[in-house]
C-alpha cells in the first residue's frame, strides 16, 4: 500500500530532501497531455462525482485511513481549481 500524501508530509519531505525539480520532464509532459485532454475543472468535477459516489456506497465500510484520504482528495481538488483559475488568467492576459 502506498503512503497517503498530505501537505504536512510533502512539507516535511521537502525540508529533508535536497533541492531539485520535483518531477521529470516526462512526468510534466504526461501531466500536460492530461490537461490537454480534459480541463482542470472537468477533472475536478469527475473526481468529485466519483468520490461522492464512493462515499455514498461505502459509508458503512469506510477505510480506517479515510480522514487522510479525504485530506489528500481535498488537496487534489484545490490544485485542480487553482489550475483552472490560472488557465483562465493566462487566457485573459493574451
Amino acid at each position: 500500500m502506498y503512503p497517503i500524501v498530505t501537505a504536512k508530509n510533502i512539507f516535511m519531505a521537502r525540508r529533508k530532501a535536497p533541492v531539485r525539480p520535483p518531477f521529470t520532464e516526462e512526468a510534466i509532459y504526461r501531466f500536460d497531455n492530461l490537461l490537454e485532454f480534459a480541463a482542470p475543472n472537468e477533472l475536478r468535477e469527475y473526481l468529485l462525482e466519483i468520490y461522492h459516489h464512493y462515499i455514498i456506497h461505502e459509508h458503512e465500510r469506510l477505510p480506517c485511513n479515510f480522514s487522510d484520504m479525504a485530506e489528500s482528495m481535498q488537496i487534489l481538488f484545490d490544485l485542480l481549481k487553482f489550475l483552472e483559475e490560472e488557465k483562465k488568467t493566462k487566457l485573459i492576459k493574451r
